[in-house]
């Protein structure tokens, strides 16, 4: 009898807790989502850059669903690919953001190396994970 009540109190504590984390990791990502799309200076970074992450993501979970077939079949070199998307996404919207910002133009932290490479990487990281889900 002990050890029922013992584990539906853990049971419990375990599902409030769970709630609990996916209600902060939402609400921040939301506010994220929100801030991405706020000029640069109204947001603080981390705040953007965790929208664009979850932004990518959904976008790349969707094209996963639209095209579910993997570029490579190799787990390593599809691995591989996520990390350069980052890379080579970052450093574009990082010459994106310096080009505008030399002609005056005001720019959101989408256009920075991390929030180019965040966005990158939700949008390849989220694809591979719908496909591989997908595909087995």
């Amino acid at each position: 009898m002990l050890e029922a009540d013992i584990e539906f109190l853990f049971e419990f504590l375990a599902e409030i807790f769970i709630e609990l984390l996916t209600e902060v990791v939402f609400g921040l990502g939301w506010e994220g989502v929100a801030a991405s799309f706020k000029k640069q200076k109204a947001v603080p970074a981390p705040i953007a850059y965790m929208g664009y992450l979850m932004l990518g993501s959904a976008l790349g979970a969707l094209s996963g669903v639209a095209l579910p077939y993997r570029f490579s079949h190799d787990d390593g070199l599809s691995i591989l690919g996520v990390v350069a998307n980052a890379v080579l996404g970052g450093a574009l919207m990082h010459f994106y953001g310096n080009h505008r910002r030399r002609h005056g133009k005001t720019t959101t932290h989408l256009a920075t190396f991390w929030g180019g490479a965040w966005f990158a990487f939700g949008i390849a990281a989220g694809r591979l994970g719908m496909v591989v889900v997908l595909t087995r």
